[in-house]
Formats: C-alpha cells, sequence, structure tokens
C-alpha cells in the first residue's frame, strides 16, 4: 500500500507501509525511521 508522500524534508518522499487495517482517506499515522518518527 502506497500511503502518498512526506513534506517538510527538502524532497517529497513516497512511503510505502503495511498496516493491520484499511486506512481512511485523510487518516494519519506515525512511522517510525532511522531517522526519528514521521507523519504520514
Amino acid at each position: 500500500m502506497t500511503l502518498g508522500v512526506v513534506i517538510g524534508e527538502s524532497k517529497p518522499t513516497a512511503i510505502t507501509a503495511q498496516t493491520s487495517r484499511p486506512l481512511s482517506v485523510g487518516e494519519y499515522i506515525v512511522i517510525d525511521s532511522q531517522d526519528g518518527k514521521l507523519l504520514g
């Protein structure tokens, strides 16, 4: 599932994640990454 893009970096980044349930349009999730937590 491709969630969308992460904004706030020098360039937009595509994010792919597996979730335990389908996400609604406009719903946000927190993604743990090597650089810290991302709001996606």
